[in-house]
């Protein structure tokens, strides 16, 4: 399944802070700022163009030295982290 992330929300980068803010004041009841380490703003961008999970998991084993498991528990938890926040749509 292709997830998305919902409109209204951006990734900010400025030096090594990266975090993903609401941009539009219908974005939803998130309200505040995500922190993202450099791993996970690259599966962001990914999920503003769509990705399944199968994909995003093999963008962090090319990007990456880990195993399978563990990029796919990342994954999972970065997931898990965006649909509670409101922020994952498919």
């Amino acid at each position: 399944r292709i997830m998305r992330i919902k409109e209204g929300y951006m990734l900010r980068e400025t030096g090594d802070s990266r975090m993903v803010v609401a941009c539009e004041p219908n974005a939803g009841s998130f309200r505040g700022m995500i922190r993202l380490n450099q791993s996970a703003a690259m599966l962001y961008r990914m999920l503003e163009r769509g990705a399944t999970e199968d994909q995003l998991t093999d963008a962090l084993l090319r990007t990456y030295r880990v195993d399978e498991p563990r990029a796919r528990a990342d994954v999972v938890a970065f997931l898990d982290l965006l649909a509670d926040t409101g922020l994952l749509t498919d």
